[in-house]
């Protein structure tokens, strides 16, 4: 029996989501886009046959069939440069298919767990504790106002929805050299030495404890919107000065800079730091520190 159906099984988050499902006893599914990549050749997850998200029928039929319990939802189009550069594609992958997921899900009275991003926020700083769930969103780039379309959309469609913004993602991405501190390894073992902000500040979160806290607010009976940041607020500088210590990286492949140097127009959203609080008390487990997650999330050394 089927579990879950899983979109963008690929991508960086959702390819350690399946890794994750590795350590369960359930078995899912994911969307043929996600037929190949890190992780799934494991045995928690099997293809959805004939299932194609920009087909609404396949999908219906399948969900219809396999009946799974729950929809996670991590397919989109996930980089702000494509979202300005192409908004009527990006728009149909982050919210039109968001919406016939979501209905379909209503019709077939299953639920639906939709990952959105923390850059909702952005145009105002943060309150010192950060964002809640019920602060007015200020997107200030193509790729925020689309997350929040969606958001808005499948809560306007379906009932049992729960969207989970989810912050900036570090740690190990399976050997892909993506997120917030993979990006950076792959750039410091080239030679090439990186930029870092100190003027724009997040809420980091380690993938594996992103995906184990999906997982299990899939599983529960939570509605509405819910923060799943990490627990402290942090520039870009700091992230990756962090790294480079771990790694015992040369100070020469880090170039300390501002954000505003090379954003003048604002569309990076310079504080969008995420309360977390209401989520972190219903789960099983704490998010641990920056130093505890790049001590399992990142190599001794560049190697």
């Amino acid at each position: 029996m089927i579990a879950g159906l899983l979109t963008g099984a690929t991508g960086l988050l959702g390819a350690r989501v399946v890794r994750e499902l590795g350590r369960r006893d359930e078995h899912w599914a994911v969307t043929r886009r996600g037929s190949s990549g890190p992780g799934l050749d494991d045995a928690a997850v099997e293809h959805a046959p004939g299932v194609d998200l920009t087909e609404p029928g396949s999908l219906l039929e399948w969900l219809g069939r396999e009946r799974p319990r729950v929809v996670l939802h991590l397919a989109a189009a996930a980089a702000p440069a494509d979202c300005e550069r192409d908004p009527d594609t990006t728009r149909r992958v982050n919210v039109e298919a968001s919406r016939t997921l979501a209905r379909t899900c209503q019709e077939h009275g299953l639920r639906f767990v939709l990952v959105s991003t923390d850059m909702v926020f952005g145009r105002d700083p943060s309150p010192e504790t950060g964002f809640r769930e019920r602060d007015e969103p200020t997107p200030v780039n193509e790729y925020g106002r689309q997350k929040l379309a969606a958001e808005e959309a499948v809560l306007d469609e379906a009932d049992d929805v729960l969207v989970v913004r989810v912050p900036l993602l570090f740690g190990d991405s399976l050997g892909r050299g993506r997120g917030a501190t993979d990006a950076l390894l792959a750039a410091w073992r080239r030679g090439e030495t990186t930029p870092l902000f100190t003027d724009e500040l997040r809420t980091p979160l380690d993938l594996g404890s992103t995906a184990a806290g999906l997982l299990e607010l899939a599983a529960g009976q939570r509605r509405g919107r819910l923060h799943l940041g990490g627990p402290e607020r942090l520039s870009r500088h700091e992230l990756g000065e962090a790294l480079r210590r771990r790694v015992n990286a040369p100070a020469s492949l880090v170039r300390t800079t501002s954000a505003a140097e090379i954003d003048p127009e604002g569309r990076r959203p310079r504080d969008c730091c995420l309360d977390s609080r209401e989520a972190w008390s219903t789960l099983s487990f704490t998010p641990p520190s920056l130093t505890e997650a790049l001590e399992r999330e990142a190599p001794e050394s560049l190697g």
